[in-house]
């Protein structure tokens, strides 16, 4: 039945009309759905127990959280990108700002970062990691908790030469659930920004610190031949993204894009709900416009 206060006017519609619109309101779901999840295996192949790269540019790896591929040729020098190297004594989460020397090879910024260990979160797996970063500062009480951490690379990226940088990316497991942090990950060269990409993890409702949910994702660049910083910066308050295991080669080596986004898996579940939407208003006017008041 319509709705309480209308009526119509040129009675109800057909079963033919109401088949068609449950039908396309199915196949635009399902159009949406298919063609993020052909995405996911644009850029890597799968194979028995690893991932590989279609374009053979780099060795294969283990799982989605391994640590970055092994050196053919192609790397370019970034001392301490696992974040090994560290300054700190005691096996506990520690605070490195602006003013600290706790990591080596990189610069704190921001409301500054915090170093995790392994004795308190779970690190990539098929990673010897004992340290990954928290990029925020939860305890920061003034102009925010995002925190920042950079590095300058050893050698000048070459004029219109295409790189590629790998990154571990976790979300912070205290973080409450309807928290999705993101991250914004960026080339600066000559002190200005060239380019940047705004990343989210992927995490599962379970994740702990002991059960931590890690992927590997990837940020492409052009070299304009002068010094270049990357930059890691978290856009989340409170608690952001981990990273960890930070490599950078030479040559565009773009992982597979991120499992479907919320969006995607939100309109699977909204089928139903579209598909009793048009069931109901099957019983009342074809167009909203010829209903009146009674």
């Amino acid at each position: 039945m319509c709705p309480k206060g209308m009526n119509t006017m040129s009675g109800v519609r057909s079963p033919t009309t109401m088949i068609v619109s449950v039908v396309f309101l199915w196949a635009v779901c399902w159009v949406s759905t298919s063609s993020c999840s052909g995405e996911l295996g644009s850029d890597v192949v799968k194979t028995v127990g690893e991932l590989q790269f279609q374009d053979d540019g780099i060795s294969t790896f283990s799982s989605s959280a391994a640590p970055a591929p092994k050196s053919s040729g192609d790397t370019i020098s970034l001392a301490n990108g696992d974040f090994e190297l560290t300054n700190i004594t005691a096996m506990t989460t520690t605070l490195a700002d602006s003013t600290s020397t706790s990591i080596p090879n990189w610069i704190a910024g921001g409301a500054g970062v915090q170093i995790l260990v392994n004795t308190n979160y779970s690190m990539a797996k098929g990673t010897p990691s004992v340290y990954c970063i928290h990029l925020n500062n939860p305890d920061a009480i003034i102009n925010g908790t995002q925190g920042t951490i950079s590095t300058t690379l050893a050698a000048n990226a070459e004029t219109g030469k295409t790189y590629t940088v790998h990154y571990d990316v976790a979300r912070m497991p205290d973080a409450p659930m309807n928290l999705w942090p993101a991250l914004k990950v960026s080339n600066i060269q000559g002190g200005t920004v060239r380019e940047y990409a705004i990343k989210q993890p992927v995490y599962n409702m379970t994740d702990s610190r002991s059960q931590i949910t890690w992927t590997k994702q990837s940020f492409v660049y052009t070299g304009t031949g002068v010094s270049t910083v990357i930059k890691f910066e978290s856009m989340s308050e409170k608690y952001g993204p981990m990273i960890d295991n930070v490599e950078t080669l030479s040559g565009k080596h773009e992982l597979a894009a991120a499992p479907p986004s919320k969006i995607s898996g939100l309109s699977q579940k909204l089928v139903p709900l579209f598909t009793l939407v048009a069931l109901a208003m099957s019983h009342c006017s074809p167009a909203f416009s010829t209903t009146i008041a009674t």
